[in-house]
Formats: structure tokens, C-alpha cells, sequence
């Protein structure tokens, strides 16, 4: 068996070793991640529910407008 085909099978074999093993940490790194996700939006849910309504500025109300018109030889 010449040294170059061994090489070629070592590497082939390592290869799909490697490709395996993205291939699962991959669908870890999903999982992962929509949990995360799930998990912020439970946080920002509960925060939205449980926010002080004390801290939102009060509705401004229209400027009142003058009865009469300014006179000026006052």
C-alpha cells in the first residue's frame, strides 16, 4: 500500500469525523439559540406586564387658546 493512498484514507476518514462533529454542534448551537430567544421574550413580557405605570410622563393636554386677541397699546 503506498504511504500517499493511507494518507488519502486518514484524511477521508477524518474529514467526515469533522463533518459529523460541526454537523452536531451545530444543531446544539440552534437549539441554544431559540431558547435564548424564548427566554428573552418571556423577560421582556414579564418586564412589559410589570412596568411602573407611575414612570410614564402624564398625557400633555392642548394649550388653552386666549378668549380675546392681545391688544397692543397697553
Amino acid at each position: 500500500m503506498d504511504t500517499t493512498l493511507l494518507y488519502s484514507l486518514f484524511v477521508g476518514v477524518g474529514l467526515i469525523f469533522v463533518f459529523l462533529a460541526v454537523r452536531i454542534a451545530v444543531r446544539w448551537i440552534v437549539r441554544l439559540a431559540i431558547i435564548a430567544l424564548f427566554i428573552l421574550i418571556a423577560i421582556g413580557g414579564a418586564a412589559w406586564l410589570l412596568r411602573d405605570k407611575s414612570i410614564r410622563q402624564p398625557e400633555s393636554k392642548p394649550r388653552a387658546t386666549p378668549t380675546r386677541r392681545a391688544s397692543i397699546d397697553r
